[in-house]
């Protein structure tokens, strides 16, 4: 689905959430990432029925224990974002896997050798996730 063209009506929906996506654009598009996000924004407030929530999920630190941006593009979007009036809020999102092994596997796959690394270092088959929240009612 693409975001800046949702195929709902306006007004359809009392709740709204986005989750690990918007992030991508400040990379496929460095140059005009702002401008993509207000009209990822604008999609999503024209199919909220008034009162309706927005609700976006974005990573805040894969194997980090408090909340960090990844990069500065994703830290130039989350203040953006608060600039927009949405309200800001962290928590845990810890991956559990069976074993350190598969912790191990999983991260080199997903999130590249680097991570992989610090699981086998850390040797635990929990891989701290934080992800950050950020909310605003049309």
């Amino acid at each position: 689905m693409d975001n800046a063209n949702l195929s709902f009506k306006a007004g359809f929906a009392d709740l709204a959430i986005e989750g690990w996506n918007f992030g991508h654009a400040t990379s496929w598009h460095s140059d005009q990432w702002q401008t993509v996000i207000e009209r990822y924004l604008d999609e999503m407030f024209r199919v909220l029925k008034p009162n309706g929530l927005a609700i976006l999920l974005e990573t805040m630190g894969t194997g980090a224990t408090e909340p960090t941006p990844p990069n500065q593009a994703l830290g130039l979007l989350y203040q953006y974002l608060e600039t927009q009036g949405f309200t800001y809020q962290w928590f845990r999102t810890d991956y559990q896997f069976p074993s350190v092994k598969d912790a191990i596997q999983h991260t080199q796959f997903f999130f590249g050798d680097e991570m992989a690394k610090l699981v086998e270092k850390n040797n635990s088959a929990i891989v701290p996730e934080c992800t950050g929240m950020w909310y605003r009612k049309k």
